[in-house]
């Protein structure tokens, strides 16, 4: 969150957000969305507000964070394969900040997913210093999010967000150009990630050892992200029904109205239908008894 206030930025950014959640709160006034693109705070707010997030692959992450950080961004313009495996050798420390600290150094490529889940100390941790308690840690926060979706399964899973947020239905059209409505001209990143998810990583520039030994060491994210996609199935199963049963009351709401509408415009109508049905009834009757044997 943006803010004139803040004091040490650099400072906030190392730590997070160390205020409490009340101050939180006053500070989002009539803020309806923030995006949080770093580790989570040391103390998080989901009695607050409404944790979300996306997941996808580990390894696939890596390689799109590989190819969109070499393109995008100066730091990491020549990095390699190689530079990578060397960072990540246990032991392997970060010494840079800023946004290189999130996409060009060893925390990007060292079960990432934990790491940002539990906040900066975890973070900032030695490569090859993950360990099953922050897994665990990882997984408690993670419960604690209202919207948990992968990116392998976002158009079924994004149900949660009309669900949880009340946002509508989402649609997106990979097909359209990128000065589209969905697309706009000043964040081409924006269709690059939803979008070309597929060509990075059939572009992967890790050899197979390299891409065996960055699973291995990756293991513990591999599992959380497991854990995450049978959360968000989960979430997405109970979204759905709630939609459903929102949507049959509404109609339930709907014809209820109809009924009521109709009985106050037609208050005769059943007794001038009986009537009718009587005289037809009776004219029948009529021309039996005088038609011709």
């Amino acid at each position: 969150m943006c803010s004139s206030d803040l004091g040490d930025a650099s400072r906030r950014y190392d730590l997070g957000d160390t205020t409490s959640c009340e101050a939180r709160i006053r500070r989002a006034d009539n803020v309806t969305y923030q995006s949080l693109e770093r580790w989570l705070d040391r103390q998080i707010c989901p009695g607050s507000f409404q944790y979300a997030t996306l997941l996808r692959d580990p390894f696939e992450r890596m390689v799109a964070n590989f190819n969109f950080a070499r393109r995008k961004m100066a730091y990491a313009k020549d990095l390699s394969a190689d530079d990578v495996v060397r960072l990540t050798q246990p032991g392997q420390e970060s010494f840079v900040n800023g946004q290189q600290l999130l996409d060009g150094s060893m925390p990007a490529y060292d079960n990432f997913y934990i790491r940002v889940l539990c906040g900066p100390d975890v973070y900032r941790l030695p490569a090859g210093a993950i360990r099953r308690e922050h897994l665990e840690w990882a997984k408690a926060r993670l419960d604690q999010f209202s919207v948990v979706m992968t990116h392998e399964s976002i158009t079924r899973h994004a149900r949660q967000l009309t669900s949880r947020l009340g946002w509508p239905k989402l649609a997106m059209n990979c097909a359209q150009q990128e000065d589209s409505a969905h697309f706009r001209d000043d964040a081409p990143w924006v269709r690059e990630i939803l979008c070309q998810h597929a060509s990075d990583v059939a572009s992967s520039p890790f050899t197979n050892d390299q891409t065996v030994r960055l699973k291995q060491q990756n293991a513990l994210d591999y599992e959380l992200y497991c854990y995450a996609a049978a959360l968000a199935d989960l979430r997405t199963a109970s979204a759905e029904l709630e939609l459903k049963t929102e949507a049959i009351r509404k109609l339930e709401h709907l014809v209820a109205g109809l009924q009521a509408t109709m009985a106050t415009r037609l208050p005769h109508r059943d007794a001038l239908t009986v009537a009718r049905d009587r005289h037809g009834k009776a004219g029948a009757s009529s021309l039996a008894a005088t038609a011709p044997a």
